[in-house]
């Protein structure tokens, strides 16, 4: 039920922003699969490897906003792939 001063959702900032960021990934993913042999979950995470390093893998899943599962399978994939060492991980 909406009320007279709702806003609709897709003219919420919240929602256009994550509806272009959504887009600019869709976009950006098979180039950097095909070019670096990157998921998008191993581009993220080497982002805020690179951007907040040293950093335990545990800030990274909350800095990225995904499961620490997911995370700690990136960080593997780019350690094997010689993306990240594992001098950028503190210990927490």
């Amino acid at each position: 039920m909406r009320t007279p001063n709702s806003v609709p959702l897709e003219n919420r900032i919240s929602y256009r922003c994550l509806s272009i960021a959504t887009r600019i990934t869709r976009f950006l993913a098979p180039r950097w699969k095909d070019e670096f042999g990157l998921t998008v979950i191993g581009w993220r995470v080497m982002a805020v490897i690179g951007r907040f390093e040293p950093i335990s893998a545990k800030e990274v899943a909350a800095r990225t906003s995904t499961d620490a599962f997911f995370v700690a399978r990136a960080i593997e994939k780019l350690v094997e792939q010689g993306y990240v060492g594992v001098s950028s991980f503190s210990v927490q």
